[in-house]
């Protein structure tokens, strides 16, 4: 739907988190193209450790606490109202900090649709320790794109200084996909049926984890072309049949005219002879008609 004026909001516990706002300044398809002014607003207590992500509205929490569970709600305002609630669980960990790395899956199946963006959902744990690390992810075992991290901080926002994020992708996936930096997940554009298929990502930090994903691609359900055309072949043929028998009773008319009035049985008679041999050939006509639509 191409809106002008829409917003993404957030809440936690019935308190507003934040909000992204877009408003259309120039034709175009998707958010990250400059057809959209983002105007985005996060609360003070939020500030440093969430995001809003533009490609697809989702509420991005950085270093998690235990007082982080609850109900999350989320709100579209378009031209309509749609809201959507969501339940954190933040687990703790005894033994102070893990020294191993985690990945988490958030589905196992994803569903896309046909021309649209997708989001292949994912959250990872590095060691606390990792200053070189990766994420790779590979479609039908062939490596579509890496986010590679060097000299940063696992536990960071990756704003440090000398943090170095390097991001790869082959041709057929440069301009259409992304890999989130902060939870790992990718991210594809404008996809198509070709991109329905099994994903795996792979986690590099010392060791190697890796998850797998399915996606399914929805089609765009087809046309009713056939049937608006039938459509208009039965009006063709009906209007076509109308004349004929327009041209039928003109016919009548004009001879009786030309040839001056007879008995009564006579103009039957005769009337009948002729609207028989012109709608015999008028039959024929419609038959050569309704074959030429068929050929």
């Amino acid at each position: 739907m191409d809106l002008t004026v829409f917003g993404i909001y957030w809440y936690f516990s019935g308190n507003e988190i934040g909000y992204s706002k877009f408003k259309k300044v120039s034709s175009g398809t998707t958010h990250d193209d400059p057809q959209y002014d983002i105007s985005k607003l996060i609360v003070k207590t939020y500030l440093n450790r969430t995001d809003i992500l533009k490609e697809n509205g989702s509420l991005l929490l950085h270093n998690l606490k235990l007082t982080d569970s609850g109900e999350y709600t989320v709100k579209l305002e378009g031209e309509k109202i749609s809201t959507k609630k969501l339940v954190l669980k933040v687990t703790g960990h005894q033994g102070g900090e893990r020294s191993d790395t985690e990945l988490k899956i958030q589905s196992e199946t994803i569903y896309g649709q046909e021309s649209q963006s997708v989001l292949l959902n994912i959250s990872y744990h590095f060691p606390r320790s990792s200053t070189v690390f990766g994420i790779y992810w590979d479609f039908s075992e062939n490596e579509i794109g890496s986010c590679k991290f060097i000299n940063c901080l696992a536990w960071s926002k990756f704003n440090e200084s000398g943090c170095e994020i390097v991001k790869l992708f082959i041709t057929s996936y440069k301009d259409r996909a992304d890999i989130i930096k902060e939870n790992g997940s990718l991210l594809l554009h404008n996809i198509s049926l070709n991109d329905a298929g099994n994903y795996k990502v792979r986690l590099e930090a010392g060791t190697i984890t890796t998850g797998r994903i399915t996606l399914k691609v929805l089609q765009y359900p087809q046309g009713h072309t056939t049937e608006i055309w039938s459509s208009e072949a039965n009006y063709i043929r009906l209007s076509i049949s109308s004349v004929v028998v327009v041209l039928i009773i003109c016919i009548i008319v004009l001879h009786f005219n030309i040839t001056g009035p007879k008995y009564p049985s006579q103009i039957i008679t005769s009337a009948e002879k002729e609207a028989e041999d012109i709608q015999k050939a008028s039959m024929n006509m419609g038959n050569d008609l309704v074959y030429s639509e068929k050929m």
